[in-house]
């Protein structure tokens, strides 16, 4: 109760497969506003074939690639809540 939670995932890890689906029900057990999923998806692919944006594997790439982990990490810390 009352502990920050932070889950990254993305759709293209081969070690641990989740739905989407199912981490947002385990994010939906913890405690209000203090829980977070970072979740990397692949786009679909366009007429020509090619996929713009695809999801992060086992390594979390986009995290450091898109310099969000300092963010989250802020975020999941912030006792006033992610927006400050």
């Amino acid at each position: 109760s009352d502990v920050p939670i932070v889950i990254c995932h993305g759709d293209q890890d081969p070690i641990y497969k989740r739905p989407r689906a199912e981490l947002e029900a385990l994010i939906a057990t913890g405690s209000p506003n203090m829980c977070f999923l970072y979740y990397s998806s692949t786009c679909g692919r366009l007429a020509t074939g090619h996929t713009p944006r695809v999801g992060d594997q086992h390594n979390m790439a986009s995290l450091v690639q898109f310099e969000c982990l300092p963010r989250l990490m802020d975020s999941a810390l912030c006792r006033e809540g992610p927006e400050l």
